[in-house]
């Protein structure tokens, strides 16, 4: 409550941008939902809003030039940090690439999940694989890679994303709660969200800056290094904020 402003709807060509499929208002907790109030969650970056820009229908399917279009949409109207829980497989899209380098120009920082298919061979999945895009893989409660979490060279990195708890509401009859989801896209906005406190603290950092300290600050997990499913490392909030 308090922290949506008036979004805008794609999918049906109007400014109601209520989610009826339930993950948006998921993944829009774990950024920004209010807090120290004794309810439910705390949205990482507390004090953000969140600017609804819906490309995807009841069902969670959508189309490319929809999602491009949302990008260049949630530029114009002054959105900072994109978090996109979303992805199709194959390579980037050349609609994506365009709508990308515009957002790049106006500053503004694109963040992915990369994708639920490890099981199925893990297949690159736009838009995590995108120039520029910042790309979120997921871990479990043990600091593990999740086993649904698609790997590869574009995780950049990887925070939690397994029965994480945030904001729910019943698509059908318009009750909100709270509950557990997991995926990628849980994982997405806990990096979208330390991207928007970054931001907040240094505003003139450029996207590709913001990415640089998130990812310099990850905590190394796996391999020494950089593998293909935490990326750097697992994120690190403090670490991030420090520099």
């Amino acid at each position: 409550r308090g922290q949506v402003l008036a979004g805008t709807d794609l999918v049906n060509g109007d400014d109601d941008a209520t989610d009826d499929h339930g993950h948006g208002t998921h993944v829009a907790g774990t950024i920004a939902a209010a807090s120290n109030n004794r309810a439910g969650v705390a949205g990482v970056a507390w004090g953000a809003k969140v600017l609804p820009v819906k490309v995807l229908n009841e069902n969670g399917a959508g189309t490319s030039c929809d999602i491009a279009v949302g990008i260049v949409e949630a530029t114009d109207r002054g959105a900072s940090i994109l978090n996109m829980s979303l992805g199709m497989s194959g390579a980037c899209p050349v609609v994506f690439q365009a709508a990308f380098a515009y957002a790049d120009n106006k500053k503004v920082l694109p963040v992915a999940s990369s994708g639920n298919d490890a099981l199925q061979g893990a297949p690159s999945s736009a838009p995590a694989n995108c120039p520029g895009v910042l790309a979120v893989g997921a871990t479990d409660p043990y600091d593990k890679p999740a086993v649904f979490t698609t790997w590869g060279p574009q995780v950049d990195v990887s925070a939690p994303g397994v029965q994480i708890m945030s904001t729910t509401i019943d698509a059908k009859t318009g009750k909100f709660g709270y509950g557990f989801m997991s995926g990628t896209s849980m994982a997405c906005p806990h990096v979208a969200g330390l991207a928007a406190l970054v931001r907040s603290r240094h505003p003139d950092w450029t996207p590709a800056k913001v990415s640089e300290v998130i990812v310099s600050t990850a905590d190394d997990r796996g391999p020494r290094g950089r593998d293909d499913f935490y990326g750097s490392g697992r994120i690190n909030a403090a670490k991030a904020l420090a520099r």
